[in-house]
């Protein structure tokens, strides 16, 4: 028995070790930004790798603009962006960018960009700038702009784009420059030195129509894809802006492309149909439904690498992503058109609103988990696709300029710091940035990691409580769990 405790003893030391220098080398992502782009990251995919709320009887809270700022527009189209200590942002059609408090949804602070914020959602850059595009702006010209936010809610700077518009959401890519398409038909590259933006290049993708698909970025960085309304998948080099290749779809495209595990993308098109292309431009399959509507929503790729797509006509469907074949088709009662892109979570469940004010919560077999009426009665509408938090926490804003807040009604999950579902090695880590390197968590991490000393959590973190953590993780027999 004594040997056994000293091989124990002797694995959790040599597991400390290890850890503690992966913590103090920097290299845990657990506490990066969670959702720092729209459709969480830059091959597009709307997946977490939290397990979302199972069974939420009513929101967590949430935010109403007009009680802030009334007889405003505050329509809120985009979706939201969190940062790594857990702000959310969110634009809307008033031309406010929120900061909300993800523990009770009060705002932070707001800045007025005195431009609509339509679609196009905010991102996070590494260093907290929030960077996000106006639809238009009261200027002369009218044209929308491109805006940099410091993390505080200061001005940095902004990039005109005169008379044109902006409503596709701007994006840091893997380089770090900045890419966002216009109504002039044309994809932007900007880089920013000394706090001011240049214009790297512009790359015209259409001559006829204006482009609101946003860029999906191959693994490997050197080209992104995008949709356009002419009906086409563009592939364009990051270097210069050149056209790589072009391949002709059936129907217009307002949705953002996602990049599967093995370079494959998927986009959608306003006749129903849901494509496959290889990363040579070369079709690999086509699926159209007869029973499909119109594709306006991005699809998802879940974590098994099935792909999921939404439609105008009130379904969700799951794909094999080898052969376009699909295992499953949701229908929702009403028939609401979807034009929020559906994100999944960790074990594969579905989460989006429609224009039936409903919010939806649909599992990996195709069942409906839940719903929630955010106001059916009186017209209001979910246009916004939703992100997830490092808690698990669903955050989608609503056409009455609200933001909702979805987390599971369960109980605390002890030792679960990165909300995936399972306590494992990498909730240690997160406790050993904490305790010995300073990372932030969030509160309900904090929450979840005191499990020390055994049936008496004390409020404070230390090595002994990734200790505990690590013998759950280990299968050790279990101490009285809190």
């Amino acid at each position: 028995m004594q040997n056994s405790t000293r091989v124990q003893a002797l694995l959790v030391a040599g597991f400390l070790l290890v850890a503690c220098a992966a913590a103090t080398a920097g290299t845990q992502t657990g506490v990066t930004s969670v959702w720092p782009v729209f459709r969480h990251d830059l091959q597009r995919t709307g997946r977490s790798d939290r397990v979302g709320p199972l069974a939420p009887s009513t929101p967590k809270w949430v935010f109403v603009a007009e009680e802030y700022m009334p007889d405003v527009n505050h329509a809120i189209d985009s979706s939201p962006c969190i940062a790594s200590d857990g702000t959310i942002y969110v634009g809307d059609h008033g031309g406010i960018l929120w900061a909300l408090n993800p523990e009770d949804g009060k705002p932070r602070w707001f800045f007025d960009a005195k431009g609509a914020i339509a679609w196009a959602s905010p991102s996070v850059g590494p260093d907290g700038t929030i960077y996000f595009g106006t639809f238009a702006s009261n200027t002369p010209d009218g044209g929308g702009r491109l805006y940099a936010v410091s993390r505080d809610g200061g001005y940095r700077w902004h990039f005109p784009f005169p008379g044109t518009q902006l409503d596709s959401p701007p994006t840091i890519g893997p380089d770090g420059a900045l890419y966002i398409a216009a109504f002039d038909g044309a994809l932007h590259s900007l880089v920013v030195s000394s706090n001011t933006p240049y214009l790297r290049w512009s790359s015209p993708l259409s001559t006829s129509s204006q482009v609101v698909s946003s860029p999906a970025f191959s693994h490997d960085g050197s080209r992104l894809y995008i949709g356009t309304l002419d009906g086409e998948l563009v592939a364009v080099s990051l270097l210069d802006g050149s056209v790589v290749w072009r391949a002709a779809l059936d129907a217009e495209v307002y949705a953002t492309p996602a990049v599967g595990k093995d370079g494959t993308v998927f986009v959608g098109t306003f006749a129903g149909s849901m494509y496959a292309v290889n990363p040579s431009g070369d079709v690999v399959w086509q699926c159209t439904p007869t029973d499909a509507g119109e594709i306006k929503a991005s699809p998802a790729v879940g974590p098994d690498g099935t792909v999921y797509f939404a439609t105008r006509n009130g379904r969700l469907y799951r794909l094999n992503p080898k052969d376009g074949s699909v295992i499953w088709t949701w229908q929702s009662e009403t028939g609401g058109r979807i034009n929020s892109s559906p994100v999944v979570d960790a074990n594969g469940n579905a989460y989006f609103g429609a224009e039936d004010g409903f919010v939806y919560a649909v599992g990996a077999d195709g069942r409906l988990l839940w719903r929630y009426d955010v106001g059916s009665a009186y017209g209001n509408i979910v246009n916004s696709s939703p992100a997830i938090g490092a808690d698990g926490t669903l955050y989608v804003g609503t056409q009455h300029g609200t933001v909702y807040a979805f987390s599971s009604t369960a109980s605390i999950a002890y030792g679960d710091i990165d909300g995936d579902g399972r306590v494992s090695v990498k909730d240690v880590t997160l406790v050993l940035g904490y305790v010995l390197a300073g990372r932030p968590l969030l509160p309900s991490q904090l929450k979840a990691a005191d499990v020390a000393p055994a049936g008496a959590p004390d409020g404070k973190l230390t090595i002994g409580d990734a200790v505990r953590i690590l013998r759950r993780a280990l299968g050790i027999e279990p101490d009285p769990w809190p």
